[in-house]
């Protein structure tokens, strides 16, 4: 029992470590991140696909939301940055210096970053994000393949759940390649906002899907055990 129990621990912290925020900001680009911590001024993040690069800090003030990958929103557009004292602004500065941490500002944000991108059109009654999560639901199913293949490899008796585990954490921390995202509209994958939404549920749809054939793969081999 304790290491079924430690094993269920196990597959929930790596499903845990693929969690994804998109911070989105006033200047129409977004931000795929990992959320570390936040004060009254200042959200602390790394990017999503660089966990292990730099910490960055970026000012509330630049945001427009945030979505969580819990599907919490805060929404910073109105927010108004308490007064800062000279004194608080000094110890900043010697902070970045010691842990190596980037300030973030429209003017100095690398418009190069490949995680950032611009939205070229809009409609402002339309939440394009919102449009790719549900888009995504709809029309996303590359997952199949990888899904299928976890289920008949963890459902080998005896072995599964340690063969399985190998194809089941490689298939649900790879997000899906562009080609194979089966979206309805081109145009409309050139807004960021959908962009990120399409994209975002598409990769937790196929780690989903991908973590329960595991399991189920696992109670399969089990049966087969027993039965045989």
């Amino acid at each position: 029992m304790k290491k079924l129990t430690s094993f269920t621990l196990l597959i929930l912290s790596i499903n845990i470590c693929f969690s994804q925020d998109i911070i989105f900001k006033k200047n129409k680009a977004f931000i795929q991140a990992k959320i570390i911590d936040s004060n009254a001024t200042e959200i602390i993040y790394k990017q999503y696909f660089n966990q292990n690069g730099p910490t960055y800090i970026i000012f509330k003030s630049e945001l427009l939301k945030i979505h969580y990958e819990t599907g919490k929103l805060e929404n910073y557009k109105d927010f108004v940055a308490p007064p800062v004292q000279n004194i608080f602004v000094i110890n900043k500065v010697e902070k970045t210096d010691s842990i190596n941490v980037n300030i973030e500002s429209p003017n100095e944000y690398n418009n190069n970053n490949a995680e950032t991108k611009s939205v070229p059109w809009e409609n402002k009654d339309i939440d394009y994000y919102y449009e790719g999560l549900s888009d995504a639901e709809k029309y996303y199913q590359d997952y199949k393949g990888a899904s299928t293949f976890t289920y008949i490899v963890s459902a080998i008796p005896g072995a599964g759940i340690i063969i399985g585990l190998v194809p089941s954490v490689i298939f649900s921390s790879t997000p899906p390649p562009n080609e194979k995202l089966n979206y309805p509209n081109e145009k409309l994958m050139t807004n960021a906002y959908y962009h990120s939404g399409y994209m975002m549920k598409a990769f937790k749809i196929k780690r989903d899907k991908v973590m329960k054939n595991y399991g189920l793969g696992i109670l399969t081999g089990i049966c087969l055990l027993i039965i045989f």
